[in-house]
């Protein structure tokens, strides 16, 4: 016997463990396919004790409790439960979102174990700290003024200027965040609004009313709930943001076929959701897809992958020592990609990756390398100590999370850094791209041999 959990519930590479696990317990004589689970929870608690992994215990649990009514079961099903959980629910290592943030970010996440929920929470309290510290430093009121008088002085759409790049590095208040944004995306689309007229978007959202059965309309549903968990807004079908954004994609989908949807997607409409209306939300996306992460999402990711090699190289000149340390033991752009890909939304607080975006949406793409490079260099001292590799992948997979220090962060990109020269991107793309694609023409060839 086989049992599937339904892909719309988890990632499929998780799915397929439970499946193997619950297919090892049948054949070894567990009576039942819910002792099976119920074992498999056990197991899970054992191999795969990460977030993910564990939020699939309530839709197993559901699978679990559908007829089994017998007092023995129960009996068990409660103890593995506990057990798969690390306890009860009143244990302290088990937590559960009470509070969430002005962007509707969960202060703390489900399922921690003591360990792991006390370092996130000192984390957590380091970085409230330093920023209630920062709203009562001078510099910020001197700050606020500055924005204030800025936008005095602009017409409705803000033009760039030196002076609106330099704000921005810095980060933008929350309140002006939705006009600064609207403007930085109305600069790279506005001649292809020109074109395609008003009330495109409008049109594009008609055409999503109707019956689309492609493979893209398909992964917009199964990823609708995976774009932002840990948001209220998004945690779930019910959610407020869920339709805005469903609705988004498709329209992109319709927009640009050729890219239609790629994963990742998703996590960018959901952030411009949080402070612009679902058209300028659009907007956003084609800017970013279109017109700063050109060849990102396409099927072969070729822009995407470029980029990467460039990272190494700037990483090697930019950070020798480092760069030679971490490249004993692993290849650093297996962190940077994600970090390009999502424009750091799946790694890091959202009152740090927001004053990053700030600064993309004005620059464009070498905000990327710039901070890229700063998270390495940020925790220089530490990974420079570490001679373990699995002890530099844990490290490195939830860099995000643990910077506190947002100004640290911004000094190390914009100052420490420099300089940072543009040509020298550009002189190394010149050098990886036709490798990269030669990479993909050999590639092409090989397959059609095959076939």
């Amino acid at each position: 016997m086989f049992i599937c959990i339904p892909a719309c519930h988890c990632d499929w590479l998780y799915g397929c463990r439970i499946c193997l696990i619950v297919s090892a317990c049948l054949s070894v004589g567990l009576p039942t396919v819910h002792h099976c689970l119920l074992t498999c929870l056990l197991i899970m608690r054992i191999c795969f004790p990460s977030g993910t992994t564990r939020s699939l215990v309530p839709k197993i649990e559901c699978f679990i409790a559908v007829g089994s009514p017998e007092d023995e079961v129960s009996r068990i099903r409660q103890r593995i439960l506990d057990e798969a959980l690390g306890g009860s629910e009143a244990d302290a290592h088990v937590k559960a979102v009470t509070e969430c943030d002005r962007y509707g970010f969960f202060v703390s996440r489900l399922h921690y174990t003591n360990e792991e929920y006390l370092e996130r929470k000192a984390l957590e309290a380091e970085r409230r700290q330093r920023l209630v510290n920062l709203r009562k430093d001078p510099s910020s009121a001197d700050l606020s003024a500055k924005w204030d008088s800025f936008l005095t002085k602009q017409t409705r759409l803000l033009q760039k200027s030196e002076e609106l790049k330099n704000l921005m590095r810095i980060g933008c208040p929350d309140g002006h965040r939705g006009r600064v944004w609207k403007s930085c995306v109305e600069w790279r689309v506005s001649a292809i609004k020109t074109v395609k007229g008003v009330g495109y978007y409008q049109s594009l959202v008609k055409d999503t009313a109707k019956p689309l059965a492609s493979s893209a309309a398909k992964q917009i549903k199964i990823d609708l709930c995976r774009t932002l968990p840990n948001n209220v807004h998004f945690m779930n079908m019910e959610s407020d943001m869920i339709p805005r954004l469903e609705e988004v994609l498709l329209a992109f989908s319709r927009h640009n076929p050729a890219v239609a949807y790629c994963q990742g997607m998703n996590r960018l409409v959901a952030v411009a959701l949080l402070f612009l209306n679902e058209e300028d939300a659009f907007w956003c996306l084609v800017a970013i897809v279109e017109y700063l992460l050109p060849g990102y999402f396409t099927i072969n990711m070729i822009e995407a992958q470029t980029d990467q090699r460039i990272f190494r190289d700037l990483f090697a000149t930019k950070l020798p020592e480092l760069f030679s340390h971490l490249s004993q033991q692993l290849d650093p752009t297996l962190y940077s990609f994600n970090w390009f890909l999502t424009v750091f939304v799946d790694n890091m607080h959202p009152d740090i990756f927001l004053p990053i975006w700030d600064a993309f949406l004005v620059e464009g793409k070498k905000v990327l390398f710039r901070f890229s490079l700063a998270m390495f260099k940020y925790f220089e001292d530490v990974l420079m100590e570490i001679t373990d590799q699995n002890l530099a992948n844990k490290l490195l997979r939830n860099l995000g999370d643990r910077v506190t220090d947002l100004r640290k962060l911004q000094a190390i990109a914009f100052e420490t850094l420099n300089p940072f020269p543009m040509k020298l991107v550009k002189a190394r793309r010149a050098v990886h791209l036709p490798e990269i694609m030669v990479n993909f023409c050999a590639a092409d060839e090989r397959c059609w041999s095959v076939d």
